[in-house]
């Protein structure tokens, strides 16, 4: 936050003899005008901001809930190469995601800085689990049954 000080005496309008903050009187005192400072605030607030420096989605190939980890196949989403694989550590989980982490759940990885909004530096890495609406057997047969209804109407075999 900035802030300046000055001694303005115009207040938008003209300071001369005549003026009546100048000369206005209550009794027999009379009312003189003072230079009082005014503030001008500037507010320019810093915001947090993320600088993403290598990104994944990733599918969970194992679990192993012995030894709290599991495995994944990771599709680089910065850089178009290779598909990798990493062993995943559940600390690196929320609590709220930790449920979520089953054979061929998907996530989202990201590693990179964040910059608070005092400017300080931190190295993050984020793993979010996509959220899906859970498919249960009447939903699937419904599904199922629509589509066959429609391809009787088109005439496919």
């Amino acid at each position: 936050m900035k802030y300046w000080i000055t001694t303005d005496t115009h207040f938008g309008h003209e300071n001369n003899e005549n003026s009546t903050f100048d000369n206005m009187k209550s009794g027999n005192d009379e009312v003189k005008h003072i230079n009082a400072p005014i503030y001008h605030i500037e507010n320019n607030p810093k915001v947090g901001r993320a600088i993403a420096l290598q990104k994944w989605i990733g599918i969970i190939d194992s679990v192993n809930t012995k030894e709290n980890v599991f495995t994944a196949k990771l599709i680089n989403k910065t850089n178009e190469g290779y598909d990798e694989f990493a062993e995943i550590d559940f600390d690196e989980i929320t609590q709220e995601d930790i449920d979520l982490v089953e054979i061929g759940a998907v996530f989202y990885w990201t590693i990179g800085y964040h910059h608070n909004y005092s400017g300080q530096r931190t190295r993050i890495s984020q793993i979010r689990l996509r959220r899906l609406p859970k498919w249960d057997d009447d939903k699937i047969k419904t599904v199922n049954d629509n589509a066959k209804k429609l391809a009787d109407i088109i005439g496919w075999k």
